[in-house]
């Protein structure tokens, strides 16, 4: 396994986790979230520790990162030409 191909696929799949994260539960649920408070209604939510969203978002990815590359590559048979 590479770990140059690790490392970038682990990075490229954080951010695109972070980044799906922000879009569905930050903006399309934003008024699902304000609309269904329950009883901590008047209550600030704390802002997230952005940190820590990251990290597990890196953590989440490595595992399909590295599956991935540990998949043998697939080599073509030659094909057999009819004679």
């Amino acid at each position: 396994m590479d770990t140059r191909r690790l490392a970038i696929g682990t990075l490229i799949g954080g951010i695109t986790v972070f980044v799906l994260g922000y879009l569905i539960f930050d903006l399309a649920f934003a008024a699902f979230y304000a609309a269904n408070a329950g009883s901590a209604t008047g209550v600030q939510r704390d802002s997230q520790v952005v940190w820590a969203v990251a990290v597990g978002s890196l953590s989440y990815t490595t595992l399909p990162s590295s599956r991935l590359l540990s998949e043998p590559e697939v080599v073509p048979r030659p094909s057999e030409q009819a004679s």
